[in-house]
């Protein structure tokens, strides 16, 4: 199901609020803040998008859980 509301990669110069990273307690803050503000409110991830599907479920396949990202050195994943 998708949110009628949701604007993916809108940036704006300002924010009313700005909550840095999508786990459990910046995910359900932003839900909980996401009716009274509308537009104003940023979640910033520097995470790997996942798409529908695609995060790694299977905990004894680890190289599911990591990507490299250009322009940094080495491996990231998805437990630092």
């Amino acid at each position: 199901m998708q949110n009628k509301n949701f604007k993916s990669h809108t940036t704006k110069k300002r924010y009313d609020t700005v909550i840095i990273g999508s786990g459990f307690g910046g995910s359900v803050t932003a839900c909980r803040l996401a009716p009274y503000l509308k537009d104003a409110l940023c979640v910033l991830e520097r995470g790997k998008r996942y798409h529908m599907g695609e995060f790694p479920r299977d905990f004894f396949k680890p190289k599911d859980w990591w990507w490299c990202n250009e322009g940094i050195d080495g491996w990231t994943g998805l437990f630092e």
